[in-house]
């Protein structure tokens, strides 16, 4: 699922790219930066549940939460990221996205705006549904005895941390292009 939602994201930055003036690409070059960030950041925290449980089927999984806290909030900050969540770093790319075509407005660009709005709405309830199955659902055997390996889980703080910074460092090199120009 992870990797399927990369199609969606490569195509915001075509999207941004084929806009073509310079905050079109200035959009597309940030959100690649944001996209790059938060899906290492998902597919390390899956990798950290796959390691601790020994299992890739969603289903197996449950109540991941109470024996794997920091590998769960680190998950919702990638997720919620990766849908465009406003507090997040992708947020802030796509609404540059939606700026840049909004201010070279036409058809093609009013329907790629749709277009993000739509699939961020359908990876939304995608990512609710795996934050339910494996986190927040009732408790399944194979989960009873987990343990976060700690150095795993290095990485994986510091990419949520990123996640976050990221968004206030991509508003603030807005702000100086802006001014630059």
């Amino acid at each position: 699922m992870l990797a399927y939602s990369t199609i969606a994201n490569i195509g915001y930055i075509f999207f941004g790219v084929g806009i073509a003036p310079s905050a079109g690409l200035s959009a597309s070059l940030l959100h690649t930066v944001n996209h790059m960030v938060t899906k290492v950041l998902l597919l390390l925290s899956a990798g950290v549940i796959i390691y601790a449980t020994g299992t890739r089927d969603i289903i197996r999984l449950g109540g991941l939460y109470k024996r794997m806290p920091i590998t769960t909030v680190c998950y919702i900050i990638g997720a919620f990221s990766l849908v465009g969540i406003s507090p997040l770093n992708i947020f802030v790319s796509k609404w540059f996205l939606v700026l840049a075509a909004l201010r070279e407005a036409s058809f093609m660009n009013i329907l790629g705006v749709v277009l993000i709005v739509v699939t961020s709405a359908v990876s939304l309830a995608a990512q609710l549904r795996v934050i339910q199955l494996a986190f927040l659902s009732e408790t399944k055997g194979s989960t009873f005895n987990l343990r976060e390996p700690p150095l795993m889980l290095v990485p994986v703080v510091v990419l949520a941390a990123l996640t976050i910074v990221f968004r206030s460092l991509s508003i603030s090199i807005n702000k100086l292009r802006k001014w630059g120009s």
